[in-house]
């Protein structure tokens, strides 16, 4: 898939936007690339890459000198241009047509935060990748440049960006403005109660909020609730099947892959599998599963670079076990939670039995 972004990335050094149909509002900087969004594309798959199957994906030079070539296409733009090029936190709850346009709210805050969000996706490869050869002096300062216009635009005395949507406070979040208002991720989660625990957020802050938030019943109530607007009542009232909004529009997608990004949380949360954030090849394993009441059990696997990674809880009436299998390259520990009560190595991997205290 990576390969295929960097087999079509533009002359001038943009990635082209892949959206499945024609006449698509591009808003991309520059000919034939995609909005903002389709940019963070490339430097994200690269970091994931590195995180579980390790750094040898920087060896292939056409990935090097993509990453080159795009990171100078970036930093090339103007602040006060390229901040419009982006559609902003597509698929919203709260999209409305404006001039016969879906237009996401907070759509000037969010887009130019997501120029902030790409140019930060690079700084953290430059650091793991020891600069591979980026401009770093020119990619910190530009950060720096972007952050106090954002904070000067658009950040109100209310204590939030733009209007204060969901979007705008999970962009925020993502771009790490918090360091300057820490007050923002309880302003977001109080927003998500007060809008009865709907998350309205769009692609983009839907995947992040199930990283930022450190609320698994808030997630969890959202991930499980069945009146509109709801995964549930998206599925039931479209064949099976997620769209591309949670309310039809005319022309939106009826079989969207968008929303998936829960799937993220069923490893992370449910099964309790974290590894370190900024650690490539990371050996470093927390296991901290989020047990719902109204769950019985859990069970799933996660391949790594490292190898298989099993993991599996159920309760009885008793008590709460989990079984893991970890290959025994990896430093793993328990959560407070967890008592380890058993642990064999076979076969170069940890078998091991936990209980909840």
């Amino acid at each position: 898939m990576l390969l295929d972004f960097i087999f079509d990335q533009t002359l001038e050094g943009g990635i082209t936007q892949t959206a499945p149909f024609m006449g698509i509002q591009t808003f991309g900087p520059s000919n034939n690339a995609g909005s903002l969004g389709w940019q963070l594309v490339l430097p994200i798959i690269v970091l994931k890459y590195m995180k579980y199957y390790g750094m040898s994906i920087i060896e292939d030079k056409r990935i090097s000198v993509s990453l080159n070539r795009h990171l100078n296409y970036l930093l090339k733009f103007d602040y006060e241009y390229i901040k419009y090029c982006c559609l902003g936190d597509w698929g919203s709850v709260d999209t409305v047509l404006i001039n016969n346009k879906e237009t996401p709210p907070d759509k000037e805050f969010c887009s130019a935060a997501m120029y902030l969000i790409v140019l930060q996706s690079y700084q953290k490869l430059a650091v793991f990748t020891k600069g591979m050869s980026f401009e770093t002096e020119k990619l910190e300062e530009k950060i720096r440049y972007v952050k106090e216009k954002l904070i000067k635009e658009y950040y109100n005395s209310k204590g939030y960006f733009q209007g204060g949507s969901q979007s705008s406070y999970i962009f925020s979040l993502k771009a790490g403005l918090d360091k300057e208002f820490p007050e923002l991720l309880q302003k977001f989660k109080n927003q998500i109660r007060e809008d009865d625990g709907v998350f309205k957020m769009g692609i983009f802050g839907m995947a992040w909020s199930y990283e930022i938030l450190d609320d698994q019943d808030l997630i969890y109530q959202w991930l499980t609730r069945k009146s509109y607007p709801s995964f549930y009542s998206m599925v039931s009232n479209n064949s099976g099947a997620l769209g591309e909004y949670f309310k039809k529009m005319d022309g939106s997608s009826l079989n969207h892959a968008m929303f998936t990004s829960y799937s993220q949380w069923f490893i992370s949360a449910l099964l309790g599998i974290k590894f370190d954030q900024e650690t490539q090849e990371s050996t470093d394993l927390l296991i901290d599963p989020y047990i719902p009441d109204d769950i019985e059990f859990a069970e799933g696997t996660l391949r790594t670079i490292h190898g298989e990674i099993g993991i599996g809880w159920k309760k009885t009436q008793e008590k709460t076990m989990i079984k893991a299998q970890i290959p025994s390259t990896i430093n793993y520990r328990f959560s407070k939670e967890f008592k380890v009560n058993s642990k064999t190595i076979i076969d170069s991997s940890w078998l091991i039995e936990a209980i909840k205290r």
